[in-house]
Order: structure tokens, then sequence, then C-alpha cells
């Protein structure tokens, strides 16, 4: 059975996207079917004409088997941690929205099975999720281009500096710099900013009582990814200041050995 023929063109990625639905539930229902088969398709469109560094640690995804293992991964993330409130799709076990056709979507492996995930929504005519909470218009103003880091899932979180963390911090901070972007802006609860205020060019931008349904407090950040420190450089890019400097006065940087 086709459910796909409305926007979609009928090239080999549509029928993919058909087989690997049909592949997670047979009897999915048509008009959800179609729904996610179109974010699918505008999605790995837009993660395909992407400038990006292909690298051994993180992914962007080629297929459509990887998103929907992507989409599980996020589901069963976020209703462990409480905020399945929060995920708006309609199709039992999958997380996906509209802001999917407008991100990067980072994630790491290990042995071929995904083991975290996050976005990098580029800005566009959706706005951003966050703009709900906090407007960033002033830096549209000032010509700044502006992403939204969300959908952070790992398996076994635990709050700290992962291996996994890491990898998806770097690429998100090389999807920015290699795609001409300025700031990446994202919402986080208060104590997961000690895990990034030392990025440099990281900074609060508003304090609140709670995000959507979630009772708890939360803070809106904002990154300036030129701003990058020396210490997140070494710690997260591997790469150390050198004792000399360019004839303009620029430290100039090498890869730790």
């Amino acid at each position: 059975m086709t459910y796909y023929t409305t926007g979609l063109p009928q090239d080999k990625l549509t029928s993919d996207i058909e087989d690997t639905i049909q592949k997670y539930n047979p009897n999915i229902d048509s008009n959800n079917a179609n729904d996610l088969a179109k974010v699918m398709y505008q999605t790995l469109l837009f993660n395909r004409a992407l400038s990006w560094r292909e690298n051994a640690y993180v992914f962007l995804p080629k297929s459509p088997q990887e998103l929907i293992e992507i989409y599980k991964l996020r589901k069963i993330v976020y209703e462990q941690m409480g905020y399945g409130k929060e995920l708006p799709s309609n199709i039992d076990g999958l997380d996906f929205d509209s802001f999917d056709i407008h991100s990067a979507i980072l994630y790491t492996k290990n042995n071929d099975i995904i083991t975290s995930t996050c976005r990098v929504i580029f800005d566009s005519e959706l706005r951003l999720p966050i703009d709900k909470m906090h407007s960033f218009d002033n830096r549209r103003k000032q010509g700044k281009q502006i992403a939204e880091l969300s959908r952070l899932a790992k398996i076994n979180s635990d709050g700290g500096l992962s291996r996994e963390f890491k990898y998806l911090v770097v690429g998100a901070y090389h999807t920015m710099i290699d795609n001409d972007m300025d700031i990446l802006v994202s919402a986080m609860i208060p104590k997961h900013y000690k895990l990034y205020k030392n990025f440099g060019g990281f900074d609060i931008e508003k304090e609140l009582d709670g995000y959507g349904s979630l009772d708890v407090p939360f803070v809106v950040t904002s990154w300036e990814v030129s701003m990058a420190s020396d210490s997140f450089k070494r710690i997260f890019l591997g790469i150390r200041k050198s004792n000399s400097t360019s004839k303009s006065g620029n430290r100039l940087y090498q890869l730790a050995g």
C-alpha cells in the first residue's frame, strides 16, 4: 500500500521512506504516515545540502532508517525524563516535528547503534521554538544568523561531559561555523548551564519559571560561536595555543599532539 502521493516526488528517496515507515508500522494511519514522510523527505534533503566535514565521531543522517532510529531515541529518552508532554508527534514511539526540516540532525553511534542525537534548527519562516519564550529579533536586526540547539538525547544520560556529549557539541560547533551561522540559542535547566558556561561567548539571556508544561526553572542561553574560548578549543576541538603569534598579532592554534 502506498501512502505518499501528495507533495512528494516519486523518486528513490520517497520509495525508501515508504519502505522504512512500512517496516516501522505497517498499520500506521495514512494521514500521519504522509506527514511523517514529508518531514523525513525534506529533512534528508536539508541535511544533504549542508556544508559538513566528515569525521569518525558524529554524523548527519543519510537514510530514512537513520531518521526513524533518531526519532525513536528522542521519544524514549524524553519520556524517561518526564518530558513526554512536550513531544507533539501523533505517531506512537516517534518524536518528530516541522522544525526538523530546517535542522542539522546530529548523531553518534557505537557498533552501528545510535547512542545520542541533537538538532541544530536553522532560523526560517517558522522562526525558532525558543521565540515563544524569548524573542531574538534584536539579534536578527543586527544581521546575526541564529540557530537553536534542541532535542539533545542520549542513552544512559548522566548529565555529564560524556564522550557522546562532546562529539555532539563539536558537531554543533562545526555546523554553525561551516554554514556561516553566528549564534546558537537554547533552553536548559540551570544545573546544565555549568556544562556550557566556559565555552566563551555563552550567556544567559533570560530566566524562566517553567518551560511549556514543565513546572521547573529554565534558562534561555545564547552562544556566539566566533567567541569560543581557548578552553573550549582545547577540550572539545583538541586544539592548543602555540607560543608564537602571527604578524597580525593573533594567537596561532595547532592540533594537540
